[in-house]
């Protein structure tokens, strides 16, 4: 989407539906663009879009991607929020939590946040480590970035059905790219290898969010103008 000839965002979704002044899509890929390097993603959200006053709103869906963090590669954070809300005459994204009856925290973690908890619940009952596993092939290939779940199961010799549901859990949390139909591929779209480094710096900031009116909670994030 274009606006004073500069894109703001884009979208990718199987289906649309197409309004006179709303846009809108159950789950869609978005990129809201910072600069000519940098963006604020999200694999799979709700889009609505009001091209009369030009306010984009994201919000959860109820499927696979339903607790996955927006990626903002600027500040090299992951930014989890129910609702976001960016009227794109301006500087500011409007963050929100709908289900809150209460002051809650927003939860802005570095991109190398670590801890050796998170690492053994990624893990769960699997006998190989899914990171370990995604990680691993891609160093056995030339770190390859894209591959299929076939490839991963011949390789590393577990079945289909295992690294199918491994690989859908580590996408849940954000940590690859998941398409389940046709192809069932997937891709690391950031530095795996970090996240399975044992003692590694990492960081987590955690903000309150801000009353905004009866049963929401909202936090103003500022971005720079795009260039």
């Amino acid at each position: 989407m274009d606006v004073d000839g500069k894109t703001k965002f884009r979208a990718s979704s199987r289906a649309y539906l197409l309004g006179d002044t709303l846009i809108s899509a159950d789950r869609a890929a978005v990129t809201i663009f910072q600069d000519k390097s940098d963006s604020l993603t999200h694999p799979g959200v709700k889009l609505r879009y009001s091209k009369a006053r030009q306010v984009l709103q994201l919000a959860r869906e109820d499927g696979l991607y339903k607790t996955t963090p927006y990626t903002d590669s600027y500040h090299q954070m992951e930014i989890a929020t129910e609702l976001l809300t960016w009227p794109l005459k301006t500087p500011y994204i409007n963050l929100a939590i709908l289900t809150a009856k209460n002051q809650v925290t927003a939860n802005f973690e570095s991109r190398e946040f670590y801890t050796n908890t998170r690492y053994q619940q990624i893990k769960g009952i699997n006998k190989l480590h899914p990171l370990q596993m995604v990680v691993g092939y891609s160093q056995q290939n030339g770190n390859a970035k894209t591959f299929t779940v076939q490839d991963v199961a011949t390789a590393m010799k577990v079945k289909v059905p295992n690294v199918r549901s491994a690989v859908a859990g580590l996408a849940k949390d954000g940590y690859v790219q998941w398409n389940p139909k046709p192809n069932r591929w997937c891709s690391c779209p950031r530095p795996c290898t970090t996240s399975i480094r044992r003692g590694a710096a990492r960081t987590m900031t955690t903000l309150p969010f801000a009353p905004c009116r009866p049963r929401a909670r909202t936090l103003r994030s500022t971005w720079l103008p795009t260039t």
